[in-house]
């Protein structure tokens, strides 16, 4: 059920339906945030986190629904992180 609600979402931020992303951002971001902190520091991470939903955003046509959108997003986070 999860996976399907995850592939909903992404299709509607992708239609770009007024809040689709503001509810995949309100979902995602305080995990996301934590871990940018933990990583990267907090003063670091407000910026970052910018990033990395201005990256979802752009890549969400990649996304096929092998994983949980929020592990997507995670290892996307991890990525900017290292970078």
């Amino acid at each position: 059920m999860a996976a399907h609600a995850d592939l909903a979402l992404a299709e509607q931020c992708r239609a770009n339906l007024p809040g689709a992303f503001e509810q995949l951002y309100r979902a995602h971001a305080p995990r996301l945030f934590g871990l940018a902190c933990r990583m990267v520091g907090r003063h670091e991470a407000e910026d970052l986190l910018q990033e990395v939903f201005l990256t979802a955003h752009r890549k969400l046509a990649m996304y096929r629904g092998d994983s949980s959108l929020g592990t997507w997003l995670f290892r996307l986070a991890t990525n900017h992180c290292l970078d």
